[in-house]
């Protein structure tokens, strides 16, 4: 059987099941409980599982309240991702999310000589807002629910990733790396990148 057409039978049929309008958001495939986003870099894409409302195939969003009552709330927003409403967690590449110009720190503090707090979040420059992670056995994470009718319209909105597809087996990601050492593996200046 060809893999390719197994994907594709596979993602037709789950995005079959998605949510497509508020109404669905009462449904008992969803609940309001926190759920938890992993950072995972050996995933080939981002997939969400069922407590996530999906506004179209391309958006799934997440609602996110910070633990401080300082901070607002914000709702984080996904491109491209895989629905699998049977999933508890949701799965989410670091590598996609710098592609979106997030910088992320999955160095757990434990593991950290002096931790500071950048040190295990996830920090957005253009929004100046910073998630902390926690951790889930070995697994960094942080914590996510359902967003409520009323935060849909009122919260402010975190784009965890890049606009537009991308291909996790492209080798242009590497080619780009390579290109970044000389053949004794020292940094090239940036006037001699190729």
């Amino acid at each position: 059987m060809n893999p390719n057409a197994h994907v594709s039978s596979v993602l037709s049929n789950v995005f079959k099941t998605a949510v497509s309008d508020l109404n669905a958001m009462e449904g008992d495939t969803m609940t309001t409980d926190e759920t938890r986003t992993k950072l995972n870099s050996h995933a080939i894409m981002v997939v969400i599982g069922r407590n996530t409302y999906i506004h179209s195939p391309l958006i799934m969003k997440h609602f996110q309240r910070f633990q401080s009552s300082m901070q607002p709330s914000y709702m984080s927003a996904l491109r491209n991702a895989l629905s699998v409403p049977v999933m508890e967690c949701n799965l989410i590449l670091p590598f996609v999310m710098q592609e979106a110009g997030i910088r992320v720190n999955d160095t757990p503090r434990i593991q950290v000589h002096e931790p500071i707090e950048e040190d295990h979040s996830i920090f957005f420059p253009s929004d100046n807002v910073r998630i902390p992670l926690l951790l889930w056995g070995v697994f960094s994470y942080f914590p996510l629910r359902v967003p409520t009718r009323e935060e849909l319209i009122e919260c402010n909105v975190l784009i965890l990733t890049p606009e537009g597809s991308w291909n996790s087996h492209s080798d242009v990601y590497a080619r780009n790396e390579e290109n970044m050492m000389d053949w004794e593996g020292q940094m090239v200046e940036p006037k001699d990148r190729v």
